[in-house]
């Protein structure tokens, strides 16, 4: 088993976009995000090769409330990003990196845990394969 986290706003993934060429590009801020999902996975395992069978991924997804929010200590994570842009993000992201591709992805589970004013932004990854 395999596990990092990612300490960022969570986003999710953009829409590719159109160049005037025609051609299609993906953002700015999508490919920084990426880049900086890859890197943290990097640091955190060290030396390890690509998974190159199967692979199932858990993704927890942690956004605080803001300090000065009127809200509850806690309340329902029921905005934005959506979770499969969340998803989206993260897996292609790890395309090349932790796995050869995101189609080795057998399994995927991904929970948006609860808002709390102190907890830390990010995305907590735990990735296995049963061939390791």
């Amino acid at each position: 088993m395999r596990e990092f986290f990612v300490a960022m706003i969570p986003t999710g993934k953009e829409r590719p976009r159109k160049a005037a060429g025609g051609g299609f590009y993906t953002p700015p801020k999508t490919r920084d995000a990426e880049n900086y999902i890859a890197d943290c996975y990097r640091v955190a395992c060290i030396g390890k090769q690509p998974y190159t069978g199967q692979v199932s991924v858990h993704i927890d997804v942690f956004k605080p409330l803001p300090q000065k929010s009127r809200a509850e200590a806690y309340q329902p994570f029921t905005c934005k990003p959506d979770i499969d842009n969340c998803a989206k993000l993260v897996l292609d992201a790890l395309n090349g990196v932790a796995y050869l591709d995101d189609s080795q992805v057998n399994v995927l589970s991904i929970v948006k845990h609860d808002r709390e004013r102190d907890q830390v932004a990010g995305f907590g990854v735990r990735l296995d394969s049963p061939h390791e």
